[in-house]
């Protein structure tokens, strides 16, 4: 066992020790306070005798909070070259020799708790989101790139030096998921939504030949014209290639309409409840995907939540896996909300205007409540590939077999070098354009 000796205890300060030593490295520990005899903060860890130490520049040794004002006034951040360029942000005047002059535990519950996005000045997006071009990681050039596992990486490799070795072993996997926003795509309930759509993908997407499957599947719809509903259909199409690959999806449904942005069909909907049977059946997984307007309303958020347990989607006294409409997510309200709505697992915490990694990792974490001030028991497994990200033209606009390709599989192969989890959500409303199946198939083959 080592021995921690810090010069403040707090919350969160506790969940960045922890997230290190406990849930990533594996390595049982005793924290004690040990008061700094100098001018500058440090952590210390002992074992046998020796001791490696890092920074604590971006703590209030008082409060026991995150300087985050100080960390995002930074104009740039320094490079520490070991293998890769690792970024590393740095307030003190000296050189960046090697990790021990950087405070990982600082930048770690920067990127983890998201707290940079209650920044008051910050500017939100049409949906009211984040975006990805407003954080720190992209204006600095690292978003996609898993910097918090590489930091884990090299604390691992300063604790190698004073004989204490990692007990976790990590496995690199892909985790595959389907947002079914709309289980058919016979939704049009007037001419207006359908040209709305229409208007949408011919003029701001540029896509032709879907504008073109949409008006025949209209028409099809329009004259009670029987055909196989092709979203219901993309269902069935995603279990068959992950079930080649032994591969189990997590279908995310949305459990109550609050908004036009939501589905187009009720979760207890005879459809619905069939299409889940069949998922079920299958072995594959279904999860919670709270309405557009569950974001700001805690009442919304909970009703969804118990319109989902009511439902033929939710077995009693399994993992209740969750999602947000649109990623829609609220640093403040939401990990507290999802805590107290006893959802287990969550995946949202990915950004819809570029795939990456929100969060510095590709490893699941435990969230933090910032509104309560504390950890929750919530494992979080960020997105970092979402279908709309790579190929729609309001966003990257890789629209094509061999671009879009090299994009996934670069973001993958970042996953894999930490042995991470690669998470893919691809909707089942996707697959309009030729090449979309064969980009499926090929970034969700087994490595």
């Amino acid at each position: 066992m080592i021995t921690i000796h810090v010069p403040f205890i707090s919350n969160k300060f506790t969940y960045a020790v922890n997230y290190v030593f406990q849930e990533r490295l594996g390595i049982e520990y005793d924290i004690k306070i040990r008061y700094n005899s100098g001018e500058e903060l440090s952590i210390i860890i002992e074992y046998n005798g020796e001791e490696v130490s890092f920074p604590l520049f971006f703590w209030d040794s008082e409060s026991g909070d995150l300087k985050v004002d100080k960390i995002l006034s930074l104009d740039k951040v320094d490079i520490l070259l070991k293998g890769k360029k690792v970024p590393v942000i740095n307030s003190s005047n000296r050189r960046v020799n090697g990790v021990t002059d950087v405070d990982v535990f600082g930048f770690i519950f920067f990127m983890l708790s998201r707290i940079e996005e209650l920044n008051e000045s910050k500017q939100l997006d049409d949906h009211q989101r984040f975006p990805a071009k407003e954080s720190f990681a992209f204006k600095h050039g690292f978003l996609e790139f898993p910097v918090v596992d590489w930091y884990v990486e090299l604390v691992a490799e300063e604790l190698k030096l004073i004989g204490v070795n990692k007990k976790n072993k990590d496995n690199f996997t892909t985790v595959v998921s389907c947002d079914v926003d709309y289980p058919t795509e016979y939704y049009f309930q007037s001419y207006k939504s359908f040209f709305r759509k229409f208007i949408t993908s011919l003029v701001k997407e540029r896509k032709f030949s879907r504008s073109i499957g949409l008006i025949k599947r209209f028409i099809f719809s329009s004259l009670n014209i029987n055909q196989n509903d092709i979203f219901t259909e993309n269902v069935r199409y995603i279990m068959d290639v992950n079930e080649r690959n032994d591969r189990k999806v997590i279908f995310y449904f949305i459990p109550y309409n609050t908004s036009k942005l939501d589905s187009n069909l009720s979760i207890e909907s005879k459809l619905v409840t069939k299409l889940v049977e069949e998922i079920r059946d299958r072995g594959h997984l279904i999860g919670i995907h709270p309405s557009y307007d569950s974001t700001t309303d805690k009442a919304i958020f909970e009703l969804n939540v118990n319109k989902f347990r009511d439902s033929a989607a939710y077995f009693e006294g399994e993992e209740l896996h969750s999602r947000t409409h649109f990623l829609k997510w609220d640093a403040f309200n939401t990990p507290a909300w999802l805590e107290s709505s006893n959802i287990n697992v969550d995946s949202s915490l990915g950004y819809a205007d570029l795939s990456g990694f929100r969060c510095g990792t590709c490893h699941p974490f435990k969230l933090y409540d910032l509104k309560n001030d504390k950890s929750t028991n919530i494992s979080e497994f960020p997105l970092v590939c979402m279908d709309a990200s790579i190929l729609s033209t309001k966003y990257e606009g890789l629209n094509n077999f061999n671009r879009a390709l090299e994009r996934v599989s670069f973001l993958k192969e970042q996953c894999k070098q930490v042995n991470g989890v690669f998470t893919l959500l691809w909707h089942n409303s996707s697959f309009e354009e030729k090449f979309e199946k064969k980009l499926y198939e090929n970034v969700t083959k087994v490595e």
